[in-house]
């Protein structure tokens, strides 16, 4: 389709995505600038509709405007329904600077979305001879003092990442969604909008997944549980490259902000957005009443591990890896932070301990130890690091290695192999890269299954559903692991003898553990 003929929203954000590509790379990273596609804003303004946004007389800010992907659907809309209506030119302007409001930190986007919405209104306003609409705000939303109005609905597809070196006037003004130091821009915008709407009024909020289990989120899960009734949590279809030069999962979070004599929703839901802007139902979104605790997402594994109602994700008589005698830690070495203590040789010299890659790892397998990829001089060549002999981070005994980076599109979330204890009589230890997560025997406390049954349940499909419910990022979180749900071991060890395949005795050890199965 010729750039003409395109709708005026998809013309508008070629035109806002045009700008933004040819801003320097360091200053698009710097202002996250990566703008909503149509289809999304589409679907999210359906839905708002249908929970109750009515453009003919409720107002509608959003916070991070960018290149008006927003405002203007909702201009069309708003213009639309007037003109349709038969309002005069004044009428229609007098409405669309009452119902909606941008912010937009950047002074050439800011310009570019005025007029982006103003060309919606070009009639009216050579009729008028109006000049500029004016509702749009050069500023840092985040910077705006405290605000004298409040909207009926908040949109925003906030910047994503983190804040180094925050003021003490934003540590102090944010302090409710910040968890451990970890300041988060979108933690921010998302306490910003609930700030900015009126009690029961709507908020979409366009969020990376990372959110829902993520350790640095636990204040932000827990002041949205605080201030919000959530309606919906739907997932971006990675498939549809939904955002230009970006990679993330992303999710639409629906909430409608507390109110006296409000209910709540039955049960919050979840759907995945197609690149079409359709979207297919998966289930309930499983919350805490209130508080930190993770967001389950419904299960779509290949094996349906009891869903119901009596059977909720955290269950009193499932376990987790401490309680199975484990525990969990990041890897070690930054390869390319000490480059000087890192050797590829056949064999170490006095001391070297061996070092494994991400890459050593293959699913249920014993890892095999090798070279940094791309780097192998010759076929016996190993890669093996200088580490001091009291160093903590030597692992001493036989564990198990993860990858600590892997996608929701992979067959595996869970990519974990055993380290044979034959590596530890060879080396007296080893250590592992920072892409790596170590499971290892916890100290002074009994393991209650072994090594091996453990990698085949961290292998499992059953397990692997379990834990795609509670993961929202590329990132497998050492604290995700060591909270996810596992089988009572008892269970799950008479359930492996009892069957002859371990996936089966994996899911009937979930349910025996839940007591599902009589």
């Amino acid at each position: 389709m010729s750039f003409d003929k395109m709708p005026p929203t998809e013309r508008y954000y070629w035109l806002s995505a045009l700008y933004m590509l040819l801003m320097p790379a360091r200053r698009r990273q710097k202002l996250a600038a990566y703008f909503t596609p149509p289809h999304l804003c589409e679907f999210i303004i359906n839905k708002m509709e249908r929970s109750g946004l009515n453009l003919a007389k409720h107002s509608v800010l959003d916070p991070a405007c960018g290149g008006a992907a927003f405002l203007v659907p909702l201009a069309a809309r708003l213009a639309g329904q007037m003109r349709a209506a038969g309002r005069s030119s004044s009428d229609v302007l007098a409405s669309v600077r009452a119902r909606l409001s941008g912010i937009e930190v950047e002074p050439g986007l800011a310009r570019l979305s005025e007029a982006l919405v103003a060309d919606i209104f070009a009639s009216e306003i050579a009729i008028e001879g109006a000049g500029s609409l004016n509702i749009i705000q050069r500023a840092s939303a985040l910077k705006v003092n405290e605000p004298t109005r409040l909207y009926d609905a908040v949109i925003c597809n906030p910047p994503y990442g983190r804040v180094f070196k925050a003021s003490e006037d934003l540590l102090k003004r944010w302090a409710a969604v910040i968890s451990a130091g970890h300041v988060n821009t979108y933690a921010i915008f998302t306490a910003m909008s609930l700030n900015r709407v009126v009690p029961g009024g709507l908020v979409a909020l366009v969020l990376p997944t990372s959110f829902i289990a993520g350790p640095y989120f636990r204040a932000l899960r827990s002041f949205i549980l605080d201030k919000a009734h959530i309606e919906s949590l739907d997932l971006v279809d990675k498939r549809s490259g939904a955002f230009i030069d970006v990679v993330q999962d992303t999710c639409v979070l629906f909430l409608r902000r507390k109110a006296a004599g409000l209910l709540p929703p039955p049960v919050p839901t979840s759907s995945l957005i197609a690149s079409d802007g359709s979207a297919v139902g998966r289930g309930r979104l499983e919350v805490p009443a209130s508080g930190s605790g993770v967001w389950v997402l419904p299960d779509i594994s290949r094996v349906n591990l009891c869903t119901s109602e009596a059977a909720p994700f955290f269950h009193e008589g499932l376990s987790n890896l401490t309680e199975y005698g484990y525990t969990v830690k990041a890897g070690y070495f930054v390869w390319n932070r000490s480059k000087d203590r890192l050797h590829e040789r056949v064999a170490p010299i006095e001391g070297e301990i061996p070092l494994i890659w991400a890459h050593n790892v293959r699913p249920g397998e014993e890892i095999k130890l090798g070279p940094r990829k791309g780097n192998a001089k010759d076929n016996a060549s190993r890669s093996f690091v200088r580490v001091s002999p009291e160093s903590s981070a030597v692992v001493r005994t036989a564990a198990i290695v993860i990858q600590r980076t892997t996608n929701r599109l992979q067959k595996r979330r869970i990519v974990a192999g055993k380290v044979p204890i034959s590596l530890i009589e060879t080396y007296g230890g080893f250590v592992t890269e920072n892409h790596t997560l170590v499971v290892a025997p916890l100290l002074g406390k009994p393991q209650r299954v072994s090594l091996e049954v453990l990698l085949d349940l961290l292998c499992s499909i059953a397990l692997d559903g379990k834990f795609r419910r509670v993961s929202g990022t590329v990132s497998v979180s050492a604290q995700v692991l060591r909270e996810l749900p596992l089988p009572n071991p008892e269970v799950l060890v008479l359930e492996t003898l009892k069957s002859g395949d371990f996936e089966t005795a994996v899911v009937n050890a979930y349910a025996g553990s839940m007591g599902l199965r009589s």
